[in-house]
This record gives structure tokens, C-alpha cells and sequence, in this order.
């Protein structure tokens, strides 16, 4: 009967062991998934960083001369083309950034 118990713990000792390798295992594969997730999330951030980037001197630009000031209205009547010198200057901007953000693989 000894030699039967003894045997039922060699096989109970093998299952353990069996049991923790693979838990062992299962933590690995979720921690290289949660790394996989995180890197995705790392990349969706910095192209979102970077459309972020490329709007805000427009949003400041167009914000700044959006104000109703009676100093600002008065300057900026002058002739019909120093809107369009505003506009190449943003769009200028915005394509340097662009070019920028694709020499430095960003985008």
C-alpha cells in the first residue's frame, strides 16, 4: 500500500509542476499581448500627436486675428491680398511640418 501512495505523490508532484509551467507560460503570453496592445496605443498616441501638432498654430493663428478688437479690426483693413499672404503663410506651415514629420518617420 505504500508503494501505491507513493506513487499517487509522484504523479501528483508531476501534475503540480505540470500545472505551474504552464501558468508560468500563460503570464508570459499575456504579458508579450499587453505589450503588443501597449505598442499599438504608443503608436495610435504619436499620430494623434502629431495631427494635434500640425493644427494648433493654425487654431492659434485663427483664433488670435478671430478676436473682435477694435485695434485689430482697424490694422487688419487693409488690401485683399494680405488675406491671402495669411493663408499661403498657414499652409506653408502645415506642409514644412508635414515634410518635417515624414523625414523623421513620424508620420
Amino acid at each position: 500500500m505504500t508503494l501505491y501512495y507513493r506513487d499517487v505523490y509522484d504523479h501528483i508532484v508531476r501534475q503540480y509542476e505540470t500545472a505551474d509551467s504552464l501558468r508560468d507560460l500563460l503570464t508570459s503570453a499575456m504579458d508579450v499581448y499587453l505589450s503588443t496592445v501597449s505598442n499599438r496605443l504608443n503608436q495610435t498616441t504619436k499620430a494623434l500627436t502629431v495631427i494635434a501638432s500640425l493644427f494648433l498654430p493654425l487654431s492659434f493663428l485663427t483664433g488670435f486675428f478671430g478676436m473682435n478688437f477694435s485695434y485689430l479690426t482697424g490694422v487688419l483693413e487693409l488690401p485683399y491680398w494680405t488675406f491671402w499672404i495669411g493663408v499661403a503663410t498657414m499652409v506653408g506651415a502645415t506642409l514644412i511640418q508635414l515634410y518635417l514629420f515624414r523625414r523623421r518617420g513620424w508620420l
